[in-house]
């Protein structure tokens, strides 16, 4: 079985309990504090990957981490995982349960890629812009990208929007090559 398909099962299962259970939100804090540290500690990482530890034994342990930290619903979702032996793939479920969760919310996640970095003003009518453009809640995910001249490109799923100085340049050429006698 493909992985996606093995991390789409456990995450739909997941979101699915957590929404009956009316805990979605802090199922999802409970996931992001798990990934964090999954991913803060080399050591946690390595365990969870172990073929060699017995089940009990991770679920000790993780028990003895997230104790008082992570409800009922969180702990009996990462014995399930341990017992199926799907720890290896555990923090790809956690970002799969994410991706249907912002779906459920009707949140888009956007990439944006700037030659500088937005204002805070900027930022929040790009945000509004681009609310106002999907029709849905937008969280935009800003990084630097040094190859850019100036401008940014926006990335929302499949479309990219490319407000890049480079993009822009292009186009004027291409419409002074092309004869266009519209020139804004």
């Amino acid at each position: 079985m493909s992985s996606f398909k093995i991390t789409n099962r456990y995450a739909t299962a997941l979101i699915e309990l957590s929404i009956q259970e009316k805990s979605l939100n802090d199922v999802s804090n409970e996931l992001e504090l798990i990934k964090k540290s999954i991913k803060d500690s080399r050591e946690l990482t390595l365990f969870l990957q172990s073929p060699i530890l017995k089940s009990q034994k991770k679920k000790d342990i993780l028990t003895k981490i997230f104790s008082g930290k992570v409800s009922n619903l969180t702990m009996k979702f990462l014995n399930l995982v341990i017992d199926r032996n799907r720890t290896p793939l555990i923090l790809e479920i956690i970002d799969h349960f994410f991706e249907l969760r912002d779906k459920h919310l009707g949140i888009i996640n956007v990439a944006v890629r700037s030659a500088a970095k937005f204002d805070k003003n900027q930022s929040e009518d790009l945000t509004k812009q681009l609310e106002s453009y999907t029709n849905k809640k937008v969280k935009i995910n800003f990084s630097l990208d040094s190859s850019l001249k100036g401008g940014f490109v926006v990335q929302l799923g499949d479309t990219v929007l490319d407000a890049s100085l480079r993009h822009q340049l292009d186009l004027l050429k291409s419409k002074f090559l092309h004869g266009s006698e519209e020139l804004n």
